[in-house]
């Protein structure tokens, strides 16, 4: 008897074997995936009701903390979208922290249990607000769907502040402005080919904005009711400028607030970064250890007898003395008031001889300035016959 040739299968059906294949791979594992998650959720709901029956109040507290009391800071940021595409849309947060122990899903443990984890969970962790536009949104909106305030149990939150241009932009004497020019709205150069009024239009409109937006912004850190710890980071990136300065941020875009909430007894840290000019983010991340914050906060304390008058004396500007060499023989008698080197450089063309990364000596500078702002905000609302603003004169009073 002839043997029966062996079946030849065409292309197709060889596609198709390998498709049904795939299919039934993917359903098995769907399948035992589902049944292994619905496993999960009822061993949640079993735990969650013998601990709400069998635990006060008190105890499940402790259990909560156990579960969600996190050895790093929880980061809020904002999600980007894709390079190079415009399709689908951008969510505008991305606030949901992974929850594991499942204790803040209401769908699972019920509403009164879920609400009581989250109390725990904000209580507890620090929170990193990586846009200060974010902090409103983070102190009154609950990514878990219940109703519960995350301002409202908050006791630790860290506000990144990132002057990531425009937000550098140079005065035409490469300084800070002054008081006046401040609060009134200063003029700034960008180009030697720019008129003065395209400038004034263009620049001065646009520092005014985002000082006052930063401003605004920072208004949301007096809704979070038992905030005992707040640090302000503030990240000075290094830009390109005519005059190959590293920039310039102004303590002053937060100094109301600042005196706001160190009178509300909060334990405030301010503090500053340069990051070096790249784009390269490889090379950022090997710097990292390189990368000192210097602790800021003095700038915003009550200054000296001698720093108020050597400030009065010499104005906000007493960095151009520093260039005569007889100043600079002279400089050990008042280190304080001279205002940081925008070039913040070891060999620093503008001051020879002088090691311009140190920062630390110009806390008496800072302190007489924010003082003095603080009389011109006085000074200024008094001559449009308007009521002082509540914050500065609550500042002034102290």
């Amino acid at each position: 008897m002839a043997d029966t040739p062996s079946a030849v299968h065409t292309p197709t059906q060889i596609a198709y074997f390998e498709n049904s294949t795939e299919r039934e791979h993917a359903e098995a594992i769907s399948s035992n995936h589902e049944t292994l998650a619905s496993v999960y959720r009822e061993t949640i709901r079993k735990d969650a009701q013998m601990l709400q029956t069998m635990l006060p109040r008190e105890l499940r507290d402790m259990v909560y903390k156990e579960m969600y009391a996190q050895d790093s800071p929880i980061h809020i940021r904002k999600r980007q979208p894709h390079e190079n595409t415009q399709l689908g849309s951008v969510a505008v947060v991305d606030m949901i922290w992974p929850d594991p122990s499942g204790y803040l899903n209401h769908d699972l443990v019920g509403k009164e249990m879920s609400r009581e984890a989250a109390e725990i969970f904000y209580n507890v962790n620090t929170f990193v607000i990586e846009d200060v536009e974010l902090l409103s949104v983070f102190a009154k909106h609950d990514c878990y769907g219940y109703d519960v305030r995350p301002s409202s149990y908050i006791q630790s939150l860290v506000l990144a502040l990132d002057n990531t241009p425009p937000l550098f932009l140079h005065t035409c004497e490469s300084s800070p402005p002054e008081n006046v020019e401040y609060i009134e709205g200063p003029k700034f150069c960008s180009s030697e080919s720019e008129s003065e009024e395209s400038i004034q239009d263009k620049e001065s409109n646009l520092w005014l904005h985002l000082r006052d937006t930063i401003k605004h912004n920072m208004e949301a850190v007096a809704t979070f009711q038992n905030l005992k710890n707040l640090v302000i980071e503030v990240q000075l990136r290094e830009i390109p400028s005519q005059y190959d300065e590293k920039g310039w941020w102004d303590p002053r875009d937060i100094a109301n607030e600042v005196f706001r909430l160190k009178r509300a007894c909060i334990n405030l840290t301010i503090r500053t970064i340069r990051i070096p000019r790249t784009h390269d983010e490889k090379m950022l991340d090997r710097m990292d250890d390189q990368l000192v914050w210097q602790d800021v906060s003095s700038y915003f304390d009550e200054p000296t007898v001698t720093e108020i008058e050597h400030f009065e004396k010499h104005g906000p500007h007493g960095d151009s003395r520093s260039i005569h060499a007889e100043i600079m023989a002279n400089y050990d008698e008042n280190p304080l008031l001279e205002w940081p080197c925008l070039n913040n450089t070891i060999n620093c063309r503008r001051h020879p001889g002088r090691d311009c990364t140190d920062q630390t000596w110009h806390d008496g500078w800072h302190r007489a300035l924010i003082k003095d702002y603080w009389n011109k905000q006085q000074e200024f609302w008094d001559s449009f016959g308007k009521p002082s603003c509540p914050i500065c004169e609550e500042n002034m009073s102290a």
